[in-house]
């Protein structure tokens, strides 16, 4: 799932029962999922807009999104791989830019599996969530800075397909 501003369609997605339950499905079905900055505030639990409105979105990650007045991110980003997921091993690296006016809030701080330590002009920050099937954060990542990456993404997924394709 891409980026974009969900914010501005927020009653829309939170209406979208089909499409939310879709996402559900398709995490507990083990697809591999990887969501950034707008596609990772539509899997958490809520969206809070700016004029503190707060609408239910998929619950996949378990975490508040929060828009604010002010930007919370603009800059170059270099994303390394705090653990082992479908997208990176840990440590490897890719490339991409943060721009966004929200901030995710998680519930419990202390046992977020994060996706990523990115280093960007005001220095490191632990970003994202990455726990089985899911990479999601909001770094908008280039996959050209590391084809190795997109490879394991696009063979996860093909793994992904063979294995529904046997449970037929």
């Amino acid at each position: 799932m891409g980026g974009g501003f969900p914010e501005e369609f927020a009653a829309e997605i939170a209406g979208n029962q089909e499409f939310l339950e879709g996402l559900r499905l398709a995490a507990q079905s083990n697809m591999p999922l990887f969501a950034e900055c707008g596609g990772y505030m539509v899997l958490g639990e809520t969206l809070t807009d700016r004029e503190g409105v707060t609408f239910d979105m998929a619950g996949i990650i378990p975490a508040q999104v929060q828009m604010q007045k002010k930007r919370a991110a603009l800059g170059y980003r270099e994303a390394s791989s705090v653990q082992d997921s479908f997208l990176l091993k840990k440590g490897e690296v890719l490339r991409g830019h943060e721009f966004h006016y929200s901030t995710m809030s998680y519930r419990d701080e202390e046992t977020i599996p994060y996706a990523y330590e990115t280093k960007g002009l005001r220095g490191l920050k632990q970003e994202g969530y990455a726990a089985g099937n899911i990479v999601a954060g909001y770094t908008h990542v280039h996959l050209g800075s590391y084809p190795a990456a997109a490879r394991r993404w696009v063979e996860h997924c093909l793994v992904y397909r063979q294995e529904r394709y046997m449970q037929r």
